[in-house]
């Protein structure tokens, strides 16, 4: 149950990242510019990682090694996104990766647990 809840944090993360990344230049604009701090960043890569780790502890090898090269790759995307344009885009399309993979994860798991009360 706790996996499941997990691949739903970091779903929902990781479309709040996407979401607040997409709409940074509106709200820079706007003068939020608190929204694009380092503590922000750090906000998400840590909820990410957490979740990752928490929705791949039972999963397969292949999964966590997913899990695992898909947040490494949204931690540096968000990390360096202010080196490169380049870095941005990877921390979008990791931040897609890190949806997808919970949603995928999160329908094995409800899969699996109906497949065992038959």
């Amino acid at each position: 149950m706790f996996t499941r809840s997990a691949d739903l944090l970091g779903s929902l993360n990781g479309l709040l990242c996407l979401v607040h990344c997409l709409a940074m230049p509106f709200l820079i604009g706007l003068g939020a510019t608190f929204l694009s701090g380092p503590i922000v960043a750090f906000v998400f890569i840590a909820l990410a990682g957490a979740a990752a780790w928490t929705a791949s502890r039972s999963a397969t090898w292949r999964m966590r090694s997913t899990f695992l090269i898909t947040w490494v790759l949204f931690t540096l995307g968000i990390l360096l996104e202010h080196r490169h344009l380049v870095f941005e885009y990877l921390g979008l399309v990791a931040s897609v990766g890190m949806v997808l993979l919970h949603l995928v994860n999160f329908r094995q798991r409800g899969q699996c647990d109906a497949s065992r009360t038959l």
